[in-house]
């Protein structure tokens, strides 16, 4: 008579077993992978677009630049049209494109988040500056508050396939600018290791922000631990339609560049 072995696992059992027990393999888009596959445009119209817009820099021209802008561009040999619009020589823009650096790092508050920015490495980031937002326990739409800002940059922080965190909400309970911009540089620096990108409005609050970033890292908030790895930049939009400065953000981010303070513009 034949006895069944009662302790051997059922061929199901045991494969459900195996997987399981399987080491988690991640399909996360891992940082710095090699893109550039979406070419919309040909060279020839691409050098028909850069040309174009040498034109209208040099022929048309921007308005109302604030004083150091105009001065130092004046010194390198621009000039003011009739209706006060600053004009940018064809071979000053050339040069100074040039000149710019190709290769380069965002640094994050721990080394293993820095992101080598060259050829065509690709990072990603979730970034939307919401003004409103699904709470997920009423189903209902409302503003999102600071602690909200906090959580979701938590969030971004866990996940693998975010390489970057951009600002995701607005913190609607923080009222005036400068507090919402230093309250958000808080909850986003205690929220995550990663490189920070958030919007400044003012100079003077950019000095605040700066010294804020530098105490989180050890210093004493001159600013100079945190130049040393600059794990904060700002974003800022400079021009507005119809060709002009937005002298608000000109000022923050010549602001940004004194500080050392990484600056994405827009």
């Amino acid at each position: 008579m034949m006895i069944a072995n009662k302790t051997a696992p059922r061929p199901a059992r045991s494969g459900r077993r195996k997987k399981q027990e399987a080491p988690i393999v991640s399909n996360a888009l891992g940082p710095g992978m090699l893109g550039g596959r979406y070419h919309p445009l040909t060279d020839v119209e691409l050098k028909k677009v850069h040309d174009t817009s040498l034109d209208i820099l040099e022929q048309i021209g921007v308005a109302e630049p604030i004083q150091p802008w105009r001065d130092r561009v004046l010194a390198a040999g621009g000039w003011m049209t009739d209706d006060g619009r600053l004009c940018f020589p064809r071979a000053l823009v050339e040069d100074t494109i040039a000149k710019t650096a190709r290769n380069f790092t965002l640094y994050g508050r721990k080394e293993k988040y820095d992101m080598l920015l060259e050829g065509s490495r690709t990072y990603f980031a979730g970034s939307t500056a919401a003004i409103r937002m699904l709470d997920h326990e009423t189903r209902t739409f409302r503003e999102p508050n600071l602690k909200d800002l906090y959580d979701m940059v938590r969030l971004l922080d866990a996940l693998d396939n975010v390489h970057f965190i951009q600002r995701p909400l607005i913190a609607r309970d923080m009222v005036g600018e400068h507090a919402l911009d230093l309250n958000t540089a808080y909850a986003t620096t205690s929220a995550t290791n990663k490189h920070i990108t958030t919007t400044i409005f003012q100079p003077e609050t950019l000095e605040a922000v700066v010294k804020l970033y530098d105490l989180s890292v050890g210093g004493d908030g001159s600013g100079s631990t945190y130049r040393k790895r600059p794990f904060a930049s700002t974003t800022t939009t400079i021009a507005v339609s119809p060709l002009r400065y937005a002298a608000d953000s000109c000022w923050t981010s010549d602001a940004a560049v004194m500080h050392g303070v990484p600056l994405k513009v827009s």
